[in-house]
C-alpha cells in the first residue's frame, strides 16, 4: 500500500494507483465570477511531445468552446522542471454567463503532465493578470525545489 497526502486528506491505496488529483483554489469575486487557478497532473503519459499534446488540447477547445478565440500561443520554452508552453484564450460560457478569459500552462516532466490553469472574466482580466500569471507561475511538483519560471513572453 502507499500513501497520497493531500494538503487536507491522506488516503491509503494499492499498489500501483496513481495520484490524478485536481487542486482548485479561487479569489474573491469579481463582477459576478469568482477567479481561479486550477492544477491537474496526469501521471504515465507516455507521449513525450508537449507540442503534440498541446495542439491536441488547443483544437478540441476550438471545437468545444462557443466563440472560442486563441489569445496567444508559446513555443516550447524550458522550464525548471521540463519543457513547457503557455496557451491563452477567451470563450463565451453559458455556466458563468460571461466570457472568460483563460492563461494555461503545460509543462511536462517526464512522464508526468502538469495543466496550470486560470480563469477569470475577459472583462476584467487586465486588472487580475499579474496576480494570476504570478500564481500560474508559482507552480512547482513537491519534488522540485529552484525558482519559478518567469513568466514567458506572450
Amino acid at each position: 500500500m502507499q500513501n497520497f497526502r493531500a494538503p487536507s486528506a491522506e488516503l491509503i491505496t494499492p499498489d500501483g494507483w496513481l495520484d490524478r488529483s485536481t487542486y482548485v483554489v479561487s479569489g474573491t469575486e469579481i463582477g459576478g465570477f469568482t477567479p481561479n487557478v486550477v492544477v491537474t497532473f496526469s501521471p504515465g503519459v507516455m507521449d513525450p511531445y508537449l507540442r503534440r499534446h498541446v495542439k491536441i488540447q488547443v483544437d478540441e477547445m476550438q471545437k468545444k468552446l462557443p466563440d472560442f478565440q486563441l489569445v496567444a500561443q508559446s513555443d516550447p520554452f524550458p522550464g525548471p522542471f521540463g519543457e513547457m508552453v503557455s496557451v491563452e484564450y477567451e470563450w463565451n460560457s453559458a455556466e458563468a454567463g460571461t466570457r472568460l478569459h483563460q492563461y494555461q500552462l503545460y509543462s511536462m516532466a517526464g512522464q508526468t503532465l502538469y495543466t496550470v490553469t486560470a480563469t477569470g472574466t475577459a472583462m476584467h482580466w487586465r486588472g487580475m493578470q499579474s496576480v494570476m500569471l504570478q500564481i500560474v507561475m508559482s507552480f512547482r511538483p513537491v519534488v522540485w525545489t529552484a525558482e519559478p519560471p518567469a513568466i514567458p513572453p506572450g
